[in-house]
């Protein structure tokens, strides 16, 4: 079984991989709309937790497809 991931990199070569599959669905659907950049990315991720993504410091991203490996 597949899923997919997101790796965003960021000025000065950092990068983070997100695979959280409703944290990669609300990404997608953000990155597929012209972005706000006056406003910070919120990405809701497991246990009540957000990552906040600056859009200034995005370089690029990466869509990709990995193999989920948990039997």
């Amino acid at each position: 079984m597949t899923q997919k991931m997101i790796t965003i990199y960021n000025v000065g070569g950092d990068s983070t991989e997100i695979v959280q599959p409703e944290a990669v669905e609300h990404l997608i659907g953000i990155f597929n709309k012209p972005i706000d950049e006056a406003n910070f990315i919120h990405v809701p991720l497991e246990q009540g937790r957000t990552l906040l993504i600056n859009p200034n410091l995005i370089t690029s991203i990466s869509i990709q497809e990995i193999e989920n490996r948990q039997n």
